[in-house]
């Protein structure tokens, strides 16, 4: 059986990380939210703009903060309900210093 292709570039760029991919997956399957097709994995969590380091019950939070993402990103206008302003992404895994905040729907219009 053949790994989807995303769950492999995941699974080398947390080794990259030093961080263990199933203890990250598990975190987010209790904690957050993972999406997952043949076009994507997504893993994330719902928390404020103000503290993206802090999750929130979805009922609680203006942003989703996706941890990983990889291939087709339009598949992320389906993880935001109407109460999401924003979506911030973890830019750690590019070697990036700052994660990224986007007004929800300026980043729809982005990525139609």
């Amino acid at each position: 059986m053949t790994l989807n292709p995303y769950i492999e570039k995941a699974v080398e760029a947390f080794e990259k990380l030093g961080e263990d991919f199933h203890n990250v997956m598990l975190w987010h399957i209790s904690h957050g939210i993972v999406l997952i097709s043949p076009e994507f994995l997504a893993i994330g969590y719902y928390c404020g703009q103000d503290d993206l380091g802090h999750p929130l019950p979805v009922e609680q939070a203006d942003t989703v903060f996706v941890t990983f993402m990889a291939g087709d990103m339009t598949a992320l206008k389906r993880v935001s309900p109407e109460r999401i302003k924003y979506i911030a992404f973890k830019r750690g895994l590019k070697n990036a210093k700052d994660d990224k905040i986007y007004d929800i729907e300026k980043f729809k219009q982005l990525i139609h």
